[in-house]
């Protein structure tokens, strides 16, 4: 791949995971992500435990890519939400 030309994707045998947790961690050589999903804890009425979904590696290149994609893929939400509120 070259440039700006987006792969294609074979998603035939991929399920989605909805996620409502993220984070990011800085290791020597990559950027850690960690998605998951929030899991009440049916002791603590506030509490809640995370259950990981997915933990992806990137060299930090790729994490710089990924932050300038998220950034533009929410660009128009963002612009929505100041034009209304």
């Amino acid at each position: 791949m070259s440039g700006h030309d987006e792969p294609v994707w074979d998603t035939s045998d991929t399920r989605m995971q909805v996620c409502d947790l993220a984070t990011a961690t800085a290791q020597p050589d990559s950027i850690v992500l960690c998605f998951g999903a929030k899991e009440a804890d049916e002791y603590q009425v506030q509490a809640f435990t995370a259950r990981l979904l997915r933990r992806i590696a990137l060299r930090p290149e790729s994490a710089r890519h990924l932050r300038d994609m998220l950034a533009h893929a929410l660009e128009p939400r963002e612009g929505a939400r100041r034009s209304n509120g």
